[in-house]
């Protein structure tokens, strides 16, 4: 789910002036930063793929519930959850994919390296033709089905996610292997 489309919707649904919008973004990039800040000790605590795992899941339950909120404010709470959710696990995405790399180099790279254009180019595909998608469906009277179709499209990102994480860990050679 993307700011533009989300701010769309918000004004569609509830007449909702840029200034509300501006406020609920501002909320979310502040309720971003405490979920990944949140992250990192769910990380420590419960391992990355779990922490991942819970915050990708509650972010595809706020966009589930998003259509369905009667009241601007509500919508505003999903909106923020959502995102913190969802952008919150950049970091701990990331520093995993980095702590994976270094322990398979360099056999893996030319799969990985395959596999991370293969990613980007879905990624630009999604910001390129997602918001005009997303429109349409608004404008076509579909007041749900986009959430539907960007909680399926989070879902399968984290199943991906998941599988190669759960490859990469199987792969990783053990410290008794190193020495």
């Amino acid at each position: 789910m993307g700011t533009t489309m989300t701010s769309y919707w918000l004004a569609a649904k509830f007449g909702a002036s840029s200034a509300s919008i501006g406020l609920v973004l501002a909320l979310t990039y502040g309720c971003t930063a405490a979920v990944a800040l949140a992250g990192v000790r769910l990380a420590e605590r419960f391992g990355t793929l779990k922490a991942v795992l819970a915050l990708q899941l509650g972010g595809i339950v706020f966009v589930l519930l998003l259509p369905a909120a009667p009241w601007f404010w509500l919508a505003a709470l999903f909106v923020a959850g959502q995102a913190a959710c969802s952008l919150g696990t950049r970091g701990s995405r990331s520093a995993a994919a980095l702590e994976q790399r270094r322990s398979h180099w360099p056999r893996s790279v030319p799969r990985r390296a395959w596999l991370r254009r293969l990613n980007t180019l879905l990624l630009r595909i999604g910001v390129v033709l997602w918001p005009g998608a997303f429109g349409q469906l608004l404008d076509r009277g579909h007041a749900a089905l986009p959430f539907y179709i960007a909680a399926a499209v989070q879902l399968l990102a984290l199943l991906w996610y998941l599988k190669a994480g759960s490859v990469r860990t199987e792969q990783a050679p053990s410290e008794a292997a190193l020495e």
